[in-house]
């Protein structure tokens, strides 16, 4: 049972790891000749 419960909870991370990385990428996926960056580069080009 707790087997399950951990593998769940890793599931649910990836799910919002995979939302959270579409919701950067999206700009550069719709933009193909973008006039600002996404924030994908603002947050790579911040440090």
């Amino acid at each position: 049972m707790e087997i399950l419960k951990e593998i769940s909870a890793m599931i649910k991370l990836a799910i919002i790891l995979v939302l959270g990385l579409s919701v950067l990428a999206a700009p550069c996926v719709y933009d193909a000749d973008p006039r600002e960056p996404s924030p994908l580069a603002a947050f790579f080009t911040r440090n």
